[in-house]
């Protein structure tokens, strides 16, 4: 059995529920509707709601339509315009060939979700849980929409043509629900090299890497046996080469530091302990550097993993 639930997001003439009477105004470009943020109710959504205008008597907007969904439900808001309300929803979502017809035109009587809305009402959602439809679904939004004067029309959620009768479909997808990380706690921070000979066999652990022309990508150890990520160097281009820097596992440039990228080209094989903050090839912040082609290459970087509860 289908499990559905209902709210109603604001009953016109009833103050203070969402604040929809007080803040209903509406600018219309063809199509469009906008109505102020109050009307329509915030149900956390993962990624972007669909939003597209509910059609009244084939050309008329009367106000809109916005699914969206959670980590557990999908939510579907009629919200209309202030000089209209709705008596009747009906409401179709789920496979574009379950949807019932009548000959040429969809049978909105025999859609799986419908209410009546006594009194009539400004705002409503359909709450639908997740475990109930697929990850994609055909979304067929009917209302019987009330003018502050005049008789009922039948409204829908724009999209594509579904019947003869003005009835329209479009499609939704469930989106994906992203979790934001927590603020890291602290910080792991490290001095890091790219891998190769050491400078010296004596005092600093620091390495460089020989570079013969070809391109050819090494690990960046930090703390003398922690890999980081990759530098890959490029082939020689008119004198010069790209130096890619790749870091991975969560390791990324020390932010707290300025110039934490350091190169320094050599024409011979370095030796003594290096001075980083002397590397004339190369300093600064970006992790993809053009440089003069060298025999040898120092790369120091200053980086950090962030650290969670």
């Amino acid at each position: 059995m289908k499990k559905v639930i209902v709210l109603v997001a604001a009953i016109c003439c009833i103050p203070f529920v969402f604040n929809s009477c007080d803040n209903a105004l509406t600018e219309e470009k063809g199509h469009e509707v906008m109505l102020t943020k109050a009307d329509v109710p915030e149900f956390g959504y993962c990624g972007e709601p669909y939003v597209t205008p509910l059609i009244a008597g084939k050309q008329t907007p009367v106000g809109t339509i916005t699914v969206g969904n959670d980590k557990e439900n999908l939510y579907v808001t009629y919200a209309l315009d202030a000089s209209w309300s709705l008596s009747d929803t009906k409401l179709f979502v789920g496979d574009d060939a379950d949807i019932p017809f009548n000959g040429n035109n969809p049978q909105m009587g025999h859609f799986p979700y419908k209410t009546t809305h006594s009194p009539a009402v400004n705002t409503f959602t359909y709450v639908i849980p997740l475990e109930e439809i697929s990850a994609c679904v055909t979304v067929a939004a009917q209302g019987d929409v009330v003018p502050l004067e005049g008789k009922k029309e039948s409204a829908w959620g724009e999209g594509d043509a579904l019947g003869k009768n003005g009835s329209m479909k479009f499609e939704y997808c469930v989106q994906e629900c992203i979790e934001v990380p927590a603020e890291p706690i602290d910080y792991q921070t490290e001095s890091a090299w790219s891998a190769g000979d050491r400078y010296t066999e004596q005092g600093n652990w620091a390495t460089f890497t020989a570079y013969t022309g070809e391109e050819l990508t090494v690990p960046v150890i930090a703390g003398k046996s922690i890999e980081v990520g990759t530098v890959t160097f490029s082939e020689v281009v008119d004198g010069n080469i790209t130096i890619t820097i790749a870091l991975t596992g969560g390791w990324e440039l020390n932010a707290k530091k300025t110039e934490t990228v350091k190169i320094q080209g050599y024409d011979v094989a370095p030796s003594g302990n290096p001075a980083p903050g002397q590397f004339a090839t190369y300093k600064g912040e970006s992790l993809v550097v053009d440089v003069p082609a060298s025999e040898y290459y120092g790369i120091h970087l200053d980086v950090r993993l962030p650290i969670y509860e």
